[in-house]
């Protein structure tokens, strides 16, 4: 993949947090950075998007589908879905999405 492109989250919020103390850390904050309804809107038609230029490049078709998608996802365009996303943070915040974990070693337990 090259830089900036979309890939899939393999891993749920709770999975990421198991990872995170598996790792003897302790998750001292988390958020979804960007929610679950941009997220996934942006994926819907990113994805196929980039794909399809990349095919179509491959065949000779010249195309700029990644800019393409940076005009269709302009800030501008994504505010209302992030308004939606802050609004309903506490519904889906266990849901996929970019996901900010703040995370602190995990003291030693005194034995």
């Amino acid at each position: 993949m090259r830089p900036g492109e979309p890939h899939l989250q393999r891993n749920s919020p709770a999975r990421w947090r198991k990872i995170i103390e598996s790792a003897n850390l302790r998750v001292v904050a988390h958020e979804m950075a960007i929610g679950f309804f941009a997220n996934t809107f942006n994926a819907l038609v990113q994805l196929p998007t980039l794909i399809g230029g990349r095919i179509l490049r491959r065949v000779g078709v010249p195309n700029d589908a990644a800019g393409f998608c940076e005009r269709l996802f302009s800030g501008r365009r994504m505010a209302p879905l992030d308004r939606i996303d802050q609004a309903t943070a506490p519904i889906f915040r266990g849901l996929y999405g970019w996901n900010l974990f703040v995370v602190k070693r995990s003291e030693p337990s005194a034995t």
